[in-house]
C-alpha cells in the first residue's frame, strides 16, 4: 500500500514538473514576442522621425508582415541623404536588438512547439492553454 501511495505521489510530482516546464517555455516565448512587437513599434516611430512614413502599419497585427514592412522602412531610411545621426543610431541599435530577439524567439518557439508535439506533453490535451506559437 505504501509503495502505491509513493508511486502516485511521484506521478503527481512529475505531472506538476511537466506542467510548470510548459508554462515557463510558453511565457518565455510570449515575452520575447512582446519585446519584438515593442522594438518594431519603436523602429516605426524612429523611422517617422527620420522622415520615412510607415503608411498604416499600426493596424497590422501579423508580425511576419510587420517584419516585412520594417525591412522596407530600413531600405527607405538607407536612401535618405540627410538624417539625424542620433536617431539613425537608435534605429540601427533597435534593428540589432530586433535581430537578436528574432533569433531567440525562433529557437524558443521551435522548442516549445516541439515539446507540444511530444507524447509526454499530449497528456495536457488539445483543449488546454498550450497552443503552438507562430513561426516567423
Amino acid at each position: 500500500m505504501f509503495v502505491l501511495e509513493l508511486f502516485l505521489v511521484g506521478i503527481v510530482l512529475i505531472f506538476i514538473f511537466l506542467f510548470n516546464t510548459m508554462i515557463t517555455l510558453r511565457n518565455q516565448v510570449d515575452r520575447i514576442r512582446w519585446q519584438i512587437e515593442a522594438l518594431l513599434k519603436r523602429r516605426r516611430e524612429l523611422a517617422a522621425s527620420l522622415g520615412a512614413s510607415s503608411d498604416g502599419l499600426e493596424e497590422e497585427k501579423e508580425i511576419s508582415r510587420q517584419l516585412k514592412f520594417d525591412a522596407e522602412l530600413a531600405d527607405r531610411i538607407e536612401t535618405l541623404s540627410e538624417t539625424d545621426e542620433l536617431i539613425r543610431r537608435d534605429f540601427d541599435e533597435c534593428g540589432s536588438l530586433l535581430q537578436e530577439n528574432l533569433h531567440q524567439y525562433r529557437s524558443r518557439a521551435a522548442a516549445y512547439n516541439r515539446a507540444l508535439g511530444s507524447p509526454v506533453f499530449r497528456l495536457f490535451g488539445k483543449s488546454s492553454k498550450f497552443k503552438p506559437r507562430e513561426m516567423f
